[in-house]
């Protein structure tokens, strides 16, 4: 926590100022700061479960879907930003994109939780394993 805490301070800190150093700093803050906060989610994600699988059903889910996940997230993503709606990427800040990354994701957990009712492994997944024998 102090390292993602620390990173994101650093990042807002130079993010004002318009000096070469700063600015190239910045992108290694953003960096570290994503990588500690990501390692912070899984930390507390293990402590959550502590080994009861039972807890986080759709997650294991997710990721027998990873790549089929993957790369639904692209075309999603290309389809919204470059297709339908490319304003989008000059009118969004922050919390427009993190809505948008949210909504995605809500999406993805439904579709894995309904599709994996049917189906052991996602269809990239599936085809990815025939192709690899």
């Amino acid at each position: 926590m102090p390292a993602a805490l620390g990173f994101t301070v650093l990042r807002l800190a130079v993010e004002p100022n318009t000096h070469v150093l700063m600015v190239a700093l910045a992108e290694p803050f953003s960096w570290f700061a994503a990588l500690a906060m990501a390692t912070l989610y899984i930390h507390i994600l293990v402590k959550y479960v502590k080994n009861n699988p039972e807890k986080c059903l759709v997650l294991q889910q997710a990721g027998r879907m990873s790549l089929t996940l993957y790369l639904m997230q692209t075309v999603i993503f290309l389809v919204c930003f470059k297709v339908m709606f490319p304003e989008w990427v000059l009118s969004f800040d922050r919390i427009n994109y993190w809505l948008l990354i949210a909504g995605v994701v809500v999406f993805q957990l439904v579709f894995c939780k309904v599709y994996t009712q049917l189906f052991r492994y996602g269809p990239c997944e599936t085809v990815w394993r025939k192709l690899s024998r």
